[in-house]
């Protein structure tokens, strides 16, 4: 996400969404999080997402009573 000056938002993050229950991801939490307003889901595969914008947003999306797992994504330098 961009601020009104084309520049990335300090305040929104990546977070890995994933589901822990079984099976495949329900889709209508998918839903609720893609109508989210500034939240993107950038990537998706059966059982995760992952999701740009605010972790308390996407937090309210899941409800309170879920089987997922929230955590900010992570960037790990390669050393040659």
């Amino acid at each position: 996400m961009k601020d009104k000056e084309g520049q990335p938002d300090a305040g929104v993050k990546r977070f890995i969404v994933r589901y822990r229950g079984a099976g495949a991801k329900p889709d209508d939490v998918v839903r609720r999080i893609m109508d989210l307003p500034d939240t993107a889901i950038i990537d998706s595969s059966n059982k995760m997402l992952l999701v740009e914008g605010s972790e308390d947003a996407i937090q309210r999306a899941l409800g309170p009573n879920h089987n997922w797992l929230v955590a900010p994504q992570q960037h790990y330098e390669l050393l040659d």
